[in-house]
Parts: C-alpha cells; sequence; structure tokens
C-alpha cells in the first residue's frame, strides 16, 4: 500500500467516536428541548367560542388570539374572553379567518364575510363597505416593510395604505389567490 492511500489510524479512531457521539448528542439535546414544553388542548368547554380556530397570534402584550368560526378569543394563559357580535360593539362578523398586528399595536382581523375589522384602543372598527373587500373573506392579512397592510381574497390583493384601499387584480389573480401566495419574503420589500 503507498502512502497517500494509508489514513492513520487516529483519526479514523477520532472521527468513529464523532459518529457515535454526534447522534446521542443530539437525542439529548432533542428531549430536553421537548422537556421544556408543556401541551394543553384547549375547547369550547374551557371557554373557546368554537372548536375551529382558523389562525393563532401572540400580540406584545402577551395575549392569544384565536380566530374562530364563533368570534374573536383573547387568552391570557388562564381564561379566554369571547369577542363577537352579541356582546362587542364594531364586530360585523363572528366567522374570523386571519389575524394581524402591525407596529402600532392595532390588531387587524379577516372575515369570511364581512371584508376586515381592527381593533385599536379597546374600540373595533368594521370596513364593511369598503368595495375592494366587500362581502369578500379576508383569508391572509400582513403588514408590509414600509407600512400599510396586504390582504388576500379569492380574486385579488388588496392593499391598505394611509387609509386607501387598493385592488391588485388580473395577472396576480390566475385563479384564485391564497393566504399561501401572500408571500412577504417574495413579494413584499
Amino acid at each position: 500500500m503507498n502512502q497517500r492511500n494509508r489514513v492513520p489510524l487516529a483519526r479514523i479512531v477520532v472521527c468513529s467516536s464523532i459518529l457515535v457521539t454526534l447522534p446521542l448528542g443530539l437525542f439529548m439535546i432533542s428531549t430536553t428541548a421537548q422537556a421544556q414544553y408543556h401541551l394543553e388542548v384547549k375547547t369550547v368547554d374551557d371557554g373557546l367560542p368554537q372548536n375551529t380556530v382558523s389562525a393563532i397570534l401572540q400580540t406584545r402584550d402577551g395575549y392569544l388570539w384565536l380566530a374562530t368560526n364563533g368570534g374573536l378569543a383573547r387568552y391570557d394563559g388562564v381564561s379566554f374572553k369571547t369577542f363577537d357580535v352579541g356582546n362587542t360593539p364594531g364586530m360585523t362578523s363572528n366567522r374570523i379567518l386571519s389575524l394581524c398586528e402591525d407596529r402600532e399595536g392595532s390588531l387587524w382581523i379577516g372575515t369570511e364575510n364581512q371584508g376586515l375589522m381592527r381593533l385599536k384602543d379597546g374600540a373595533f372598527t368594521s370596513y364593511p363597505d369598503v368595495e375592494e373587500i366587500k362581502n369578500r373573506a379576508v383569508a391572509g392579512i400582513i403588514e408590509a416593510r414600509e407600512g400599510g397592510l396586504w390582504m388576500a381574497t379569492a380574486t385579488a390583493l388588496v392593499r391598505l395604505k394611509d387609509g386607501v384601499f387598493t385592488s391588485y387584480t388580473g395577472a396576480l389573480a390566475d385563479d384564485s389567490i391564497s393566504p399561501s401566495r401572500l408571500g412577504a419574503d417574495r413579494f413584499l420589500t
């Protein structure tokens, strides 16, 4: 055997021990990480307004907001508070699809059948008569880097900037625009 093809025994032993101990170490890290989390299932029995949840968002104040077909639920880690058309002035729909918190702390709420709502400073405002989103499902909402919101409906992308709604259709709306096609990393700059 010539010198170039010989691998020193020490290198083989070191490489072998790395290959044996690396998976064991990764397993230990994985089990440690799993032990840090606790999973709880919440249902209507726990105060959730409806068991179908279409979106979850944690706002900067620490609350978890859940979009359901029975209204909007706010979870504080102990109990739920439900916001719906029966108990909340300004809400126009209980069928909530999407949630987004903007940089000013407003919670934007996309509905299945009444367009868009906003929760700001404890008050709900609805936008059911805005032609670009009237009677449309707002399936996705994101905030653009330069400000303003982008919303996905079944037939258009809708932008809200400085209080003005603008609908983008045509080449963008080939068959339908889903929330997954509203990709912030590709579409927004």
